[in-house]
């Protein structure tokens, strides 16, 4: 079976590998430039963080949303992302703390990071009394 081809000459899976590759393109060069803004240190700690990301450099950078894609935040917004060294992105996605940001700038601005409230589940031998 042959697939139409669109306008551009290419098949719309053609189309859609080269959009992926472009927007992965664009958020390497993205990561590097929020990395630059942050001066290579971490939001939080303020560790310096290296560049280069390898799986086993707990000071490797992470690029972190603070409100995440899937509520409807940007991967490639500059006031949607901070830097972060991986010990403080692990805390971060562990729900050890959140990200605040201070001013309408995002994270261009001053950032916060309160402690997390973790609510647990309620204990129901507590509620026997219903």
């Amino acid at each position: 079976m042959r697939f139409p081809k669109l306008p551009s000459g290419k098949t719309a899976a053609q189309e859609r590998e080269a959009k992926r590759r472009q927007h992965q393109a664009d958020r390497r060069r993205f990561r590097l430039w929020c990395i630059a803004r942050d001066k290579e240190r971490c939001r939080r700690c303020g560790k310096r963080v290296n560049v280069e990301w390898t799986d086993s450099d707990p000071n490797a950078a992470e690029v972190n949303e603070i409100r995440a894609r899937s509520v409807g935040g940007s991967d490639l917004d500059s006031a949607n992302c901070c830097t972060l060294c991986k010990t403080c992105h692990y805390r971060y996605t562990t729900h050890r703390f959140r990200i605040v940001a201070v001013s309408d700038a995002g994270a261009n601005g001053d950032l916060e990071f309160p402690d997390a409230q973790i609510i647990l589940p309620r204990d129901r031998r507590a509620c026997d009394d219903d």
